[in-house]
């Protein structure tokens, strides 16, 4: 009777230390970067620099916050680790291996930040520009936690769900 006893009152203990067990968690959320492909109506890539009138030269540059963010070359770095990278338009270099390769890449933004509805200016040397919205939060729980994600270019929703590829065809 005692072990009945003894029982009850270790498993009432152990329920309540599991009743909310995950509220000390720290959860590590992965940051985002928004990628950028631009190619000329003959589908020449005009972020390589081997293509001629390519825009690696002053050709394009985001603005956001009122900050205005020009081409950073990227040099690749040798390590298994993951990297932060600061805010910035980084370009690629080309690289069989690397997907991002020869794409511009703009952040990296923690939904730990709250973005909702941020917004960043593609100019191009064609005197036009393009406006990019996009969310990047967490609801739910901390138990529970889900990064709400939604893409938006000149206003029109793209993706609900992942950040795609911005590609964009100049002449």
């Amino acid at each position: 009777m005692k072990t009945k006893h003894l029982f009850i009152v270790l498993s009432f203990f152990t329920i309540l230390s599991c009743k909310d067990n995950c509220k000390d968690t720290i959860w590590d959320f992965m940051n985002y970067e928004f990628f950028i492909s631009v190619v000329n109506e003959s589908g020449e890539n005009l972020l390589d620099p081997e293509t001629e009138n390519n825009l690696l030269d002053g050709g394009v540059w985001i603005t956001y916050k009122d900050k205005t963010y020009d081409i950073v070359e990227i040099q690749p770095i040798e390590t298994r680790a993951t990297m932060p990278e600061p805010l910035s338009l980084r370009h690629y270099p080309e690289d069989e291996e690397n997907p991002r390769s020869l794409l511009l890449g703009f952040g990296e933004f923690s939904p730990t930040d709250e973005h909702k509805r941020e917004e960043f200016t593609i100019h191009w040397e064609d005197g036009t520009s393009d406006k990019v919205a996009f969310d990047c939060y967490i609801t739910g729980s901390n138990c529970n936690p889900k990064v709400q994600k939604a893409l938006y270019l000149n206003d029109k929703l793209i993706s609900n769900k992942e950040y795609d590829e911005l590609v964009f065809t100049k002449k």
